[in-house]
């Protein structure tokens, strides 16, 4: 656990130090991530972090007494003992490095393997399966307006080409999330020359996604948006059977308050036939997640990038390449929303 590794992580020195940090961050930096080590201290020497989280933008800069060496190394400038006889996990992962908490937590959900039903239905589904490759990751939304299921989900690229459906005799799994990501383990055709594909998804662990709504109702992406258009009596309802759900902790990342701040964000149904956005319910999420949702709402571009890094690493995307296929997807959707003048229901 966390608790008993930063109880033995205890280092007193250069060597010391560079020993734990090695072979506990060594296991965690598989998932590079922008990680945030607050308070990585050694009194004699640099400790090496090699992470593309410190290529990115090292959050450690925040505190006065660390400084950033090339992109790859911290040290302390305190003098004192009191301030240099220890390393902690906690110091060494960061409070605010979601992405640590989120494995810890994949570990305790199952993963899910699945060929995509229904590729043989239409010749352009042929065609988009046959294009895909390994590691692509794809998007799973729950279709309950279809007139054949009212449990199918569909699979879709992020450019918005439909492959086909989760299996109907596992579909009733999918349906704990509104959007959930698979990626693509293996692609092949029969010897009928029919295409296919396999994947492997976390159905039950909430993704960590971008909320597109029409520009005129992009305040209820904030929590203060949001509270203010549902009304007290609305939002306490909502709000209770969120931290009910999640006991208090992040939905995304399994954070808890004592390592994130947590806030509420909305989750939200793209009804197509409808032409309805619909508010389905609020999460409770770590103030990274709920930076990263309203992503289209951003102007600071070390912002922007920050939340795109975790966006990519939290949902496991195949390179920023991805995600950022991901986000043109949901720019085009917004501008889909307000051109059909989609209705917002909460």
């Amino acid at each position: 656990t966390t608790e008993q590794k930063t109880k033995t992580l205890k280092a007193d020195g250069h060597m010391a130090c560079k020993r734990a940090a090695t072979s506990f961050l060594g296991s965690v930096l598989v998932f590079p991530h922008r990680l945030t080590p607050r308070s990585v201290a050694s009194s004699t020497g640099p400790c090496a972090i090699h992470s593309r989280a410190l290529h990115t933008r090292c959050a450690a800069t925040r505190n006065p007494k660390l400084q950033t060496i090339g992109t790859t190394q911290l040290h302390s400038t305190a003098q004192t003992n009191s301030e240099s006889e220890a390393i902690s996990l906690q110091y060494a992962v960061g409070v605010e490095a979601p992405l640590f908490y989120r494995r810890s937590l994949e570990a305790l959900v199952p993963l899910h393997d699945f060929r995509i039903a229904g590729v043989s239905f239409e010749q352009e589904r042929q065609d988009a399966v046959r294009g895909l490759h390994q590691r692509q990751t794809l998007m799973l939304q729950p279709e309950p307006w279809n007139v054949y299921d009212d449990k199918a989900v569909a699979i879709k690229t992020f450019s918005g080409a439909t492959l086909g459906y989760v299996p109907r005799d596992i579909n009733e799994q999918f349906q704990v999330q509104e959007v959930v990501f698979a990626h693509v383990t293996h692609v092949g055709a029969n010897d009928k020359g029919i295409w296919g594909a396999l994947l492997t998804a976390r159905p039950q662990l909430m993704a960590a996604s971008i909320q597109a709504l029409p520009v005129t109702h992009a305040h209820l992406l904030t929590e203060a948006g949001l509270r203010q258009a549902l009304g007290q009596e609305r939002w306490a309802q909502l709000q209770g059977e969120a931290a009910a759900r999640s006991l208090g902790r992040c939905e995304v990342t399994g954070a808890g308050p004592e390592e994130a701040q947590l806030q509420y964000i909305g989750v939200w149904r793209y009804n197509h036939p409808a032409k309805q956005v619909q508010l389905m319910r609020l999460a409770h999420v770590s103030a990274d997640v709920a930076l990263l949702s309203s992503l289209l709402q951003l102007d600071d571009v070390a912002e922007k990038l920050d939340s795109l890094v975790l966006l990519s690493d939290i949902n496991g995307l195949a390179g920023m390449e991805e995600a950022e296929q991901y986000l043109e997807a949901m720019k085009q959707q917004v501008q889909e929303l307000d051109r059909e003048g989609w209705q917002v229901v909460l």
